[in-house]
């Protein structure tokens, strides 16, 4: 990978010119969430800190991974807390209805993970890229995710093939959170939309792969990826990136040459 970033950062297009916890389900969540609450990107990530000089063209590029990272980052965090919550309430309390807060989540973190191998698949040399195993292992999980992706972008063209699978219109998700003060798994099951006799899920395994909330998987159609797994390779494949872009960068002799990064304006306008 340190080959293909080299070579979309060829020099001739460098430079421009110039314990156990209690039964409380909010400390029970924070205890669970610390497992997985890390940032994908780092403050002090290469992404945050790229040189002014590159050409526009590559800074655009990277800064389009970075925020696609960063908001898959965002919306599986959110996702796992919404889940945690609504497995470990009281079974006996009426549960608040988060559909629409889970599935915005869920389907921002296809969309963000979609819009991350589009442009992995875009790099130069991209042959280097297949030729480590946790790239490959990414491009082939997000492979099936855009399959999983097409089905709820295009939709009304999609109606048909949802009918003949029995699917809702935005897939079945189904997850596993351990609770670590009953020591029960509970399996989560979401059917969002009007009921319907046919809908039918595909079985799913029992056993959590590890404590807290895991195995989210979401189901469309006969498209099906585990979230929890894509997030993994994800992270690894961000990681490989990092370090890559990081020695490539300073082969080009640019190390402390780098430029701002997300910079906010507010501007209060006087009466």
């Amino acid at each position: 990978m340190l080959d293909c970033l080299r070579g979309f950062l060829r020099a001739e297009r460098i430079v421009r010119g110039d314990a156990i916890p209690t039964c409380n389900l909010d400390d029970l969540t924070s205890i669970l969430l610390n497992k997985v609450l890390a940032n994908m990107i780092s403050d002090n990530s290469i992404l945050r800190r790229l040189p002014a000089q590159l050409h526009v063209e590559q800074t655009i590029f990277l800064d389009g991974m970075r925020h696609a990272a960063e908001i898959a980052d965002l919306a599986y965090n959110r996702l796992i807390k919404a889940l945690t919550e609504i497995a470990l309430q009281d079974s006996h309390n009426p549960r608040t209805c988060r559909m629409t807060e889970v599935y915005l989540d869920a389907w921002a973190f296809v969309d963000a993970v979609d819009r991350f191998f589009c442009l992995t698949k875009a790099m130069p040399k991209l042959e280097d890229l297949c030729n480590n195993p946790t790239t490959k292992q990414f491009l082939e999980i997000a492979a099936q995710n855009r399959k999983l992706r097409n089905v709820a972008d295009h939709i009304a063209r999609r109606i048909p093939h949802l009918i003949k699978h029995n699917s809702p219109a935005l897939g079945v998700l189904t997850w596993h959170t351990f609770d670590e003060v009953t020591k029960e798994t509970r399996l989560g099951i979401m059917f969002p939309g009007t009921a319907r006799r046919d809908l039918t899920m595909k079985p799913v395994s029992a056993h959590p792969k590890q404590q807290g909330t895991s195995q989210i998987n979401l189901e469309v159609g006969e498209h099906r990826v585990c979230l929890s797994d894509m997030v993994s390779a994800f992270q690894a494949h961000v990681k490989i990136l990092e370090d890559s872009l990081e020695g490539a960068i300073t082969n080009a002799g640019l190390d402390g040459k780098q430029a701002g990064a997300d910079i906010t304006i507010v501007l209060c306008m006087a009466p």
